[in-house]
Parts: structure tokens; sequence; C-alpha cells
């Protein structure tokens, strides 16, 4: 008993020195991290090949369902240690149909950070439109579905140290054309193209 007693307070004093670096160099991401997760959109994988991080090629309004999957993964999605992310979009049907949307945000309606340094954010008001169009080519046997997203956005920002404000700055373009054909009941052949086109400022 008197050896457990001494072995518990041994125990909680004891200290271990551990390093965490700051930075990491180029393909240094994953040294303390062995997970990996992959996001799959329309049956393709879009992360990077970096850091994994997923490339922002989504449509808010053209997605039909996400899907997250961490237990019972088929092989089929392979290249993983994680889990799977895996989002499908819409395909049009035999009815036309389309949305469009226009949404606002602005730094200034947020309270600013109460911390030394702190800068009050420049009043723009950003904009991101996104639009889907999609219907029959063919009734009951072809669909399309056609999506785009446009966002001019500006982010305040400020030098270190100096605490100089400035505007960061992105115009990001992002389109879908989707392409659905029925070969038979059961089996369905899809075309799918997506792609962004991003250009930012005084990074």
């Amino acid at each position: 008993r008197r050896y457990v007693i001494t072995w518990r307070q041994d125990r909680a004093s004891a200290t271990a020195a551990a390093f965490v670096p700051l930075s990491f160099a180029p393909g240094e991401a994953y040294q303390f991290d062995w997970s990996h997760e992959i996001v799959v959109m329309n049956g393709v994988t879009i992360n990077e090949n970096l850091r994994g991080q997923p490339h922002n090629l989504f449509i808010e309004d053209a997605i039909q369902e996400t899907t997250v999957i961490t237990t019972g993964i088929s092989a089929e999605y392979g290249r993983f240690t994680g889990g799977v992310v895996s989002t499908l979009t819409k395909s049009g049907g035999n009815e036309f149909s389309g949305s469009f949307r226009d949404t606002f945000t602005n730094a200034a309606w947020t309270t600013t950070p109460d911390f030394p340094g702190a800068t009050d954010p420049k009043g723009k008001t950003n904009q991101v439109y996104e639009a889907t169009l999609g219907g029959r080519i063919i009734r009951d046997r072809l669909w399309f579905l056609g999506a785009g997203r446009k966002a001019e956005t500006s982010t305040a920002r400020s030098t270190f140290q100096t605490g100089i404000p400035f505007s960061n700055g992105f115009d990001e373009k992002r389109y879908e054309g989707k392409v659905t054909a029925a070969i038979t009941t059961s089996h369905n052949v899809v075309g799918s193209y997506l792609d962004v086109d991003n250009v930012e400022s005084n990074n």
C-alpha cells in the first residue's frame, strides 16, 4: 500500500516536455495527424494535393444531398484513413425549374473585437449571386442542369504590428453543367462539369 501511494504521488508530479511547431513546411501538414478525409462531388474527389483541402467547387443551391460516412466505407473511395464526405448535385427533371438568390454580408454588421489594436471593419456590403436552371431534353430519358455562382467580396484586414487597415478582395466565379441520361429503368449515365475561377487581391 505504501508503494502504491508513493507511485501515485510521483506520477502526479511528473512532467514532460513537448514541442509544438507553429509553422509547417509544404508537405508536412499531416506529420501529427495521421487521419485523412476525402471530399467527393458527383463521384469525383475534389481534394487538392498539397494539404488535402477540398476545392470550393460547390454551388449551394445546386446541391441535392450530402452524406458523411465514417464507418463501413466501401473500398471504391480509396486513399483515405478518416472519413468520406460525398455530395451529389441536382439532375434536373421532366419539368423545368430554376432558382436565383442574392446573399448580402457586411463586416460592419458585426461587433468589433475588444482587444488592443483592433480596427473598425469597413462598411462595404458584399454580394453573392447564385442561379440554377434544370429540365428535360428528352422526356423520361435525358435531363440537364446548369448552375452558376458569382461572388465579389472584400474583407477588412490590418497589417501585423503596425495595424494599418486594408481590404482583402476576392472575385470568384463557379460553374456547373450536368447531363443525366436514363439508359434503362435501373441504370443512368451522368456527365458533370465543375469549374472555379478565383482572383484574390491584397493577400
